[in-house]
């Protein structure tokens, strides 16, 4: 597995996550700023370059970004556990804020399908997972929590396994979870030797995970792990 840098952007504040805006050429870019606080920045991609067309300063700093629901709204995690709905055409203020964790929101992932209401699943420090339902995104629709909530979950990822949705988990001390969200049930954990820092399913039923130390693929069916040497 080898990669290529196609653009270098620099960047006046420290990123921690990054989404493409679905079928477009635009990313959104959160960090946290010099001062303490936090960056939402939103670049469209023109030629070989990244031109800035809007940013925003929050008052925490932001972990995680998802790009959610037919308007396309960005969905944010700070370091406060507070998630946040912002416009993209219009950031000057969040449509909603919620309390959502009791910790900082490591990771959120978004489903945006058809003829399914559009959902984001977020996890934190606190050891809980949380969906929501961006319809009414007051108030979690399920709370799943850990055996022992003393690990804090890295990473989090939604997904498809024979028709059922699913969430794959990471932690912070190599456990991968399957949770059945329709069957309200776990399908399977597998272990790696280190933190997982992303979870992501592919079209070919496997679970693509990167760690603290390198990357392996995860067969969704039998939690069967299978390492990647990376150049």
């Amino acid at each position: 597995m080898k990669g290529e840098c196609l653009i270098t952007q620099n960047l006046s504040f420290m990123p921690y996550d990054l989404k493409w805006f679905p079928c477009s050429a635009r990313v959104c870019v959160v960090g946290s700023t010099k001062e303490g606080t936090g960056r939402i920045a939103i670049y469209q991609l023109s030629k070989k370059e990244l031109v800035l067309k809007g940013e925003i300063n929050s008052t925490q700093p932001i972990r995680c970004v998802a790009i959610t629901g037919h308007e396309r709204h960005i969905v944010t995690g700070d370091f406060e556990g507070v998630i946040q709905t912002w416009d993209p055409q219009q950031l000057a203020n969040p449509i909603t804020s919620v309390k959502g964790h009791e910790g900082i929101i490591n990771c959120l992932d978004s489903l945006n399908c058809k003829g399914e209401p559009a959902e984001i699943a977020t996890v934190s420090r606190d050891g809980n997972i949380k969906v929501w339902d961006m319809r009414q995104p007051t108030k979690a629709v399920m709370t799943i929590s850990s055996k022992n909530n003393t690990r804090d979950i890295w990473a989090i990822a939604f997904g498809w396994v024979r028709g059922n949705k699913v969430i794959a988990v990471g932690y912070e001390d190599g456990v991968v979870q399957l949770f059945d969200v329709d069957g309200s049930q776990y399908v399977w954990e597998a272990k790696v030797k280190s933190g997982i820092c992303s979870v992501d399913f592919d079209e070919e039923g496997n679970l693509l995970v990167s760690t603290v130390v390198g990357v392996c693929v995860i067969d969704i069916e039998s939690g069967k792990i299978n390492h990647v040497k990376v150049k």
